[in-house]
């Protein structure tokens, strides 16, 4: 039941049907150190969305999660969930709290609930009710309560019975005390996707790769997705202990584009993906690295298309994709940078 209802959580994610509408920070707990927002209606909404929603790799996706969906509880994620907002502190598995918001269809699998999973049983919060099932050995907690918006139903779940609690307080507070963290870096106009952080060590699993080796050196980021009638626009702000952390993740951007023009200069069918770079902008501003890509919808579309095109007829081929030896070179780059750091010797240049 877990995995239905993650899934479920995914095609909100990346194929909803209805509006999520802006960040609702009133949802958000004040203590949280990371959120992530996706604005379902922005997303379908636009060029981007509908580009990726209608192409073979997102539609196959979106059909295999939204049968799984079906099966399991028994709603159509494509016009039953509207919004999905993941917020936390310290382990994401730990404490993380998602809120769904749903139309009433959703009363019916939780409604099911005591005979479709193992272990069942009701937890009683005063007036509230709260679902809990074991899940391959994880318990599980539910709430449902009504929206605001007429027909609207929110659920929250989380493996924490607290941190469910905690966010069911705040949600019946309709967020008196907006939290300032979250309040400061709320998403900019035309955002249907947003992630911002406060901790970053936590949130990193595979430490071997570019990007969470990059992150070593970040202390909060926020990225922000968006279009602007055809330009998508992806921002974000990285910031680091002091302008030399800056700079130095700057210098490794700046390195792994620069292998990447390479990269796809050499190959005629990669072209595509030199307008993705010529709309890439990379800057240091103090202690904070600010990273903006604006490109139109169009341009991005033939820029995927060249990169699944590429990566077939390599395989085809028996090949090793080209992009390896660009990521071995980053990886090196940075084991060296890191290394550096560590030793309290000078970084590559």
């Amino acid at each position: 039941m877990r995995r239905a209802m993650m899934n479920a959580a995914m095609i909100a994610v990346c194929a909803g049907a209805a509006s999520a509408g802006p960040l609702m920070t009133e949802r958000v707990l004040p203590d949280a150190t990371w959120v992530v927002h996706i604005d379902i209606e922005a997303i379908v909404g636009s060029n981007f969305g509908r580009m990726m929603l209608d192409g073979p790799i997102g539609g196959e996706i979106r059909a295999e999660l939204a049968e799984d969906a079906m099966e399991e509880l028994g709603i159509d994620p494509l016009k039953d969930l509207r919004g999905v907002t993941i917020f936390g502190h310290g382990e994401v598995e730990e404490q993380a709290v998602v809120v769904i918001s749903a139309t009433d269809a959703i009363d019916v699998p939780l409604s099911k609930l005591p005979t479709i999973v193992e272990g069942y049983s009701e937890i009683r919060e005063g007036n509230r009710v709260v679902h809990s099932w074991d899940d391959d050995g994880q318990k599980m907690y539910v709430y449902a309560s009504p929206g605001k918006a007429p027909g609207e139903r929110v659920v929250l779940f989380s493996g924490n019975i607290d941190e469910l609690k905690r966010g069911m307080v705040r949600f019946e507070a309709a967020g008196a005390d907006v939290a300032p963290v979250i309040e400061r870096k709320r998403p900019q106009a035309g955002s249907f996707f947003y992630f911002s952080a406060d901790e970053i060590p936590n949130l990193i699993e595979d430490e071997d790769e570019p990007a969470s080796a990059i992150l070593r050196y970040a202390q909060g980021i926020t990225i922000d997705a968006g279009e602007n009638g055809n330009e998508l626009s992806v921002e974000a702000r990285v910031s680091t202990a002091g302008a030399e952390e800056a700079n130095t993740m700057l210098q490794v951007v700046q390195g792994m584009m620069a292998l990447g023009r390479i990269a796809a200069s050499s190959e005629p069918d990669l072209q595509p993906l030199l307008k993705l770079a010529d709309g890439f902008r990379a800057g240091a501003d103090g202690a904070s690295l600010n990273l903006s890509v604006r490109i139109d919808s169009a341009a991005l579309q033939q820029a995927l298309q060249a990169i699944e095109d590429h990566h077939e007829d390599h395989e085809d081929a028996g090949e090793d994709d080209h992009g390896d030896e660009a990521q071995r070179e980053i990886h090196e780059h940075l084991k060296k940078i890191h290394e550096g750091d560590r030793k309290g010797g000078k970084q590559p240049e």
